[in-house]
């Protein structure tokens, strides 16, 4: 099934209070209504068994031909198909991540536990990953200013005492109203005076 083009984040564009989030996608009826709504869950799509167009059945496709029958969730292909968490807390929780709310205060006001935003902080980022890896656009030009900053990401080798190696990113932002940036992996080789230069 072909992945959705519209992201769960562009959602909350315009809302501005917790009252009208709750209004939005407060229970999970609510919030399933809102992601069919916004085409993050589709309505139909193309039995990949059998090539047969399906509808939507409840919360899920089923093929119509008796020698198919394949049944597959309206999450699959989306940013919420490997979540466990209910529907409603990933939109708040999105919500929150996009306001800059810390994982702590985010665990308190969801009442979820830290293994469960560390899944949501995962899935997230790599959203956002792969979506500046698809963007082709064009930063920069006469007059426009640059911000340039470089990041090393790594993970922690919990209870070993030392981290392992990572990587470096390097990332553009205009400094503009649109703020187009661009983002990606580099290789730094450092400079006569301790600069570092991306290659």
């Amino acid at each position: 099934m072909k992945m959705s083009t519209t992201t769960p984040i562009e959602t909350f564009d315009n809302l501005s209070s917790v009252v009208k989030m709750v209004n939005l996608f407060g229970t999970p009826e609510k919030a399933e209504k809102l992601l069919f709504d916004q085409g993050i869950f589709p309505s139909t799509m193309e039995c990949s068994n059998c090539g047969n167009s399906i509808k939507l059945n409840g919360q899920s496709f089923r093929c119509g031909r008796r020698t198919c029958r394949l049944r597959v969730s309206a999450r699959d292909g989306t940013f919420f198909s490997k979540m466990k968490t209910p529907l409603e807390k990933v939109l708040f929780y999105l919500y929150y991540f996009i306001s800059g709310a810390s994982a702590n205060q985010i665990m308190s006001y969801l009442q979820i536990s830290s293994k469960t935003i560390a899944s949501l902080n995962r899935y997230t980022r790599q959203l956002l990953a792969d979506a500046v890896d698809q963007s082709d656009v064009t930063i920069g030009g006469l007059r426009i200013i640059v911000e340039i900053d470089e990041s090393k990401f790594e993970k922690v080798k919990y209870h070993r005492g030392h981290r392992v190696k990572g990587a470096w990113v390097l990332g553009d932002v205009e400094k503009t109203e649109e703020q187009k940036l661009f983002a990606g992996r580099v290789t730094l080789i450092w400079g006569n005076w301790g600069t570092p230069i991306g290659r």
